[in-house]
């Protein structure tokens, strides 16, 4: 099986920015749906400046309350 590192290899800029690229064996959960878990996926000032230009909920929203696995 190919690593991350080796699938975006061809290209450029994604691989640094893959959150898949430093996964191990140990991240993979199996229960109760096969998932990886990765704690700090992303650099803090990545991070900071994705969050600061996120937009605001309530442009999704529109004054109603999210709902479970729904579209907004």
């Amino acid at each position: 099986m190919q690593s991350a590192k080796e699938i975006f290899s061809g290209i450029p800029y994604a691989y640094p920015f893959s959150v898949l690229g430093n996964v191990t064996r140990e991240m993979v959960r199996a229960h109760p749906f096969p998932h990886v878990v990765i704690e700090n996926a992303l650099d803090p000032a990545l991070f900071a400046a994705l969050s600061a230009t996120f937009p605001d909920s309530e442009l999704f929203l529109e004054g109603n309350e999210p709902g479970n696995n729904k579209y907004f």
